[in-house]
């Protein structure tokens, strides 16, 4: 039995996602009867995306099934196969002794400059190269997993993922028709993508399933808010806290949380609280998406406040862009 990537656990419990998680399970039943997939996720910070897709993973659909799951990070987005050391991870490949895996053996060999790319260079020795021959050791690395068992390969963040890695799912799925394989791409949809033409190409060339995540209706939030509180909120509560956070899960479960704590009941008594502390809350997440933004974005979103519902040109000026 081929060894898994580690399953990470969620804190609170996914609502409002049950179409979404069946559609990824009818996915991965489909890969497993042999028909490979791919699956694009995309949704604004905060929506879900990452506690679908671990959700998803820890189900019944993929028990019988090889998961890698990774993260591509904002930090080492630039660097080469990036991505694949991520997903292969779990499987003890990216580190000094992933040359001694038995996991790579014969053509999947090759892969091994990928996987040891992020201590390539720091002894000098020669850069990664993105040549048939690691690409080709990888699709076999992958191959090999799938003779045991149907293979899951789920991508976190791709907005931050490198050339090269998503250059080899390219080439995985080009060559994966008939093999039992689930491919799920999930990215932020108002970021700014590392390799955006790869990404465009790889949606063009495999017709991918798209799941793209809204905000929680108000039947999800009064599930969130029942799980917080422990109790039933009644309708207007649960009105104003989705009105307050847009209905963004992460906004939501920063909310509630915080009027938990407070001792804040979820009924009409607590309503002036929800918007009180839901505007911090709001200003607090809006604060810190911009802080990771470059400071032209800051500048713009700061003429935005000072003046409002004005022109595109009377804001460009305040900021000082185009």
């Amino acid at each position: 039995m081929p060894v898994q990537a580690d399953r990470a656990d969620t804190r609170e419990p996914l609502v409002g996602r049950a179409d979404e998680l069946l559609l990824l399970s009818r996915q991965a039943d489909a890969a497993r009867a042999g028909r490979a997939g791919l699956v694009m996720l995309s949704g604004p910070a905060g929506i879900g995306k990452t506690s679908l897709l671990r959700t998803f993973v820890r189900s019944e659909a993929c028990q019988d099934m090889t998961v890698l799951y990774g993260s591509c990070g904002e930090t080492v987005a630039g660097a080469g196969y990036g991505g694949v050391r991520a997903l292969f991870a779990g499987l003890g490949l990216s580190g000094k002794d992933a040359a001694d895996s038995p996991l790579l053996r014969g053509n999947a060999r090759r892969a091994l400059p990928a996987l040891l790319a992020q201590h390539v260079g720091q002894e000098g020795g020669p850069a990664v190269s993105a040549a048939y021959p690691v690409l080709h050791g990888l699709y076999w690395l992958a191959a090999d997993l799938m003779a045991d068992r149907p293979l899951v390969l789920v991508l976190d963040d791709v907005h931050w993922c490198d050339e090269r890695s998503l250059g080899w799912v390219d080439f995985l799925l080009r060559r994966a028709d008939d093999l039992p394989l689930l491919v799920v791409l999930a990215h932020r949809s108002e970021a700014e993508p590392l390799a955006p033409a790869l990404l465009t190409d790889i949606a063009a060339q495999h017709t991918p399933t798209t799941i793209r995540l809204a905000p929680l209706g108000h039947p999800a939030v009064g599930e969130m808010a029942r799980h917080i509180f422990r109790t039933t909120a009644e309708p207007a509560f649960t009105e104003r806290a989705a009105a307050v956070t847009g209905g963004n899960p992460l906004t939501l479960s920063r909310l509630l949380s915080e009027l938990n704590a407070e001792g804040v009941q979820p009924d009409e008594t607590g309503l002036r609280r929800v918007a009180e502390v839901g505007g911090q809350v709001v200003a607090s997440s809006v604060g810190a998406l911009l802080d990771s933004q470059p400071r032209w974005v800051r500048d713009v979103a700061t003429a935005v406040a000072v003046l409002g519902d004005e022109t595109v040109e009377l804001i460009g000026m305040l900021a000082g862009v185009p």
